[in-house]
């Protein structure tokens, strides 16, 4: 009825646009001897890194060497729209964008017990003018647990670069920009914006019209958000049951900028459809469930999305179905 929407040894530097990385000169050689091009998965590249190095931050970086070698930017969906491809296609056709570049590393990190986090937010696209109004989230990045921090890596930017604007044909080209790879949350706060704000990676995340208002950087003008200890926030976060976390997410995002009701609106459904697809959900699961889809009509008034205004009949179907099970418990 329902589907889901949905180091011992010399240091060899690399100097790169944005600042300097240094990988192991030995671990480099090894990595460029070996033939990778053909691994068919994320899981197979992570695992063949493994035998390079059991150093956590070494494997990621060897991650951004291979992708910046094997993969390159889907120029084409990217300018022209197109339907979204599974990660495990990106991968084999070695082509995507964002969400599929942050999806290889996901299960790259899966794969050799990084914590790992993805992060869905905004980013200021070519036509930004100040005051925008971000009805939507435009761009998918990752934190990683190295060490013992939480840093962020935005895989895409960091291998892929827009072409000049006197190029004649639009499109992406293969750069390498280590500014966004492994950084501090400083190096992202002026151009990425989670939805949610625990993802700032700081106890003081600044709000949307501090990003919104200015083209570039961030209004130092207007007053941070209140304290909020981010590593506890995460921590509990990711204590919570998969589902759990994105409603909270979405939630938390929602509040952030109720300009955005697509997040939620696309949260309540996903959360929905398993529950209601359980013929053994209790009273109280169904109760929620149809609490939560009528929200998601409601708010589904206010969206100008397409796409998610074609759930607007599901959600009703959802909440009949879901009086239709509490009438027999």
């Amino acid at each position: 009825m329902f589907r889901v929407f949905l180091f011992l040894f010399a240091l060899l530097p690399f100097q790169l646009v944005g600042q300097t990385i240094e990988i192991d000169s030995i671990l480099v050689e090894k990595f460029s001897t070996t033939d990778l091009t053909t691994v068919p998965t994320a899981k197979d590249l992570a695992n063949r890194v493994s035998t390079f190095t059991a150093d956590k931050a070494e494997q990621l970086q060897l991650l951004l060497l291979w992708a910046y070698k094997n993969m390159e930017a889907d120029s084409v969906r990217f300018f022209h729209g197109g339907p979204r491809v599974e990660p495990a296609e990106a991968f084999k056709k070695r082509k995507g964008l964002c969400e599929d570049y942050s999806a290889i590393m996901d299960e790259f990190c899966q794969t050799l017990g990084i914590p790992h986090l993805r992060i869905e937010g905004y980013v200021r696209e070519l036509d930004f003018q100040p005051k925008t109004v971000f009805k939507t989230g435009n761009h998918v990045w990752n934190a990683v647990f190295v060490g013992s921090n939480w840093v962020l890596c935005d895989l895409f930017w960091s291998t892929s670069s827009m072409k000049s604007s006197s190029d004649p044909v639009p499109g992406f080209e293969r750069k390498l920009n280590t500014k966004y790879y492994l950084s501090p949350s400083a190096n992202f706060s002026e151009t990425h914006l989670p939805l949610d704000p625990v993802f700032q990676l700081t106890d003081h995340p600044i709000k949307l019209e501090a990003f919104t208002n200015v083209a570039i950087g961030i209004d130092e003008q207007i007053e941070r958000m209140p304290y909020c200890n981010y590593l506890d926030s995460i921590c509990n976060i990711q204590k919570l049951p998969p589902e759990e976390r994105e409603l909270n997410k979405a939630k938390n995002a929602y509040l952030y900028n109720p300009q955005n009701s697509n997040v939620l609106i696309a949260a309540y459904y996903n959360h929905a459809v398993p529950v209601l697809n359980n013929r053994s959900a209790k009273k109280a699961e169904l109760l929620r469930v149809k609490k939560n889809l009528i929200a998601a009509i409601e708010l589904l008034k206010i969206s100008d999305d397409s796409a998610i205004q074609s759930l607007t009949e599901q959600c009703k179907e959802g909440v009949a179905y879901a009086d239709q099970r509490l009438k027999t418990l």
